[in-house]
């Protein structure tokens, strides 16, 4: 990572802490942005800094690996919450990283509109049994405009909406931004990725 990009993840990481903000979001206008990109390295950021972390992948449509992960592992939080009731161990559900206070949990097995159903019906339920386990909890959630992420935003403490340069469009991005204060989304601040100097 070029010092100008660790400088913006720095400052990014010092304005989320500023909030005290325990769950946050990461969401885009459109696919292709890089939440994921964004999403890892915050939680990286974070898990160095020795705060203890989980990083939830709930893009049921259009998941992304994530390159800090370890391992591949199938099931994941779709396949957690189609157990509802049922008595499973969380970490089974984890992708090992390279940090032991950073656990990554995948988006699962079950996607598309199943998984957005699994997601609407008992995301809130998950949250409320992994919130005092963590210092920090990250969610990627999938675009504004293809998922229910407006939905769950409203149920975590805040969201990052990120913006990629040249390819999001301005009408996307005061589209998205109206969906989430009208929903009373926290919107805590902005990333817009590949910006290059002139």
């Amino acid at each position: 990572m070029n010092k100008s990009k660790n400088n913006s993840l720095q400052n990014l990481c010092t304005t989320l802490d500023l909030y005290q903000t325990k769950t946050i979001a990461i969401l885009s206008a459109d696919d292709g942005a890089g939440k994921s990109t964004v999403a890892d390295n915050v939680a990286v950021r974070w898990a160095k800094g020795g705060k203890k972390v989980l990083l939830v992948d709930a893009n049921v449509i259009a998941s992304q690996p994530h390159s800090i992960s370890n391992s591949f592992q199938k099931k994941g939080l779709t396949d957690l919450l189609a157990s509802h009731g049922k008595p499973v161990v969380l970490e089974d559900y984890f992708q090992e990283s390279s940090f032991s206070t950073l656990n990554i949990l995948p988006v699962g097995t079950i996607k598309g509109e199943q998984g957005t159903k699994l997601l609407r019906k008992y995301f809130a339920n998950f949250l409320s049994i992994v919130v005092d386990k963590y210092d920090k909890i990250i969610f990627e959630f999938g675009s504004l405009l293809l998922t229910p992420s407006v939905e769950l935003a409203q149920i975590v403490d805040g969201v990052v909406l990120i913006v990629r340069f040249g390819k999001t469009s301005s009408e996307e991005v005061a589209m998205g931004i109206q969906q989430l204060k009208l929903a009373r989304v926290n919107i805590l601040g902005y990333v817009m990725n590949d910006v290059t100097k002139s």
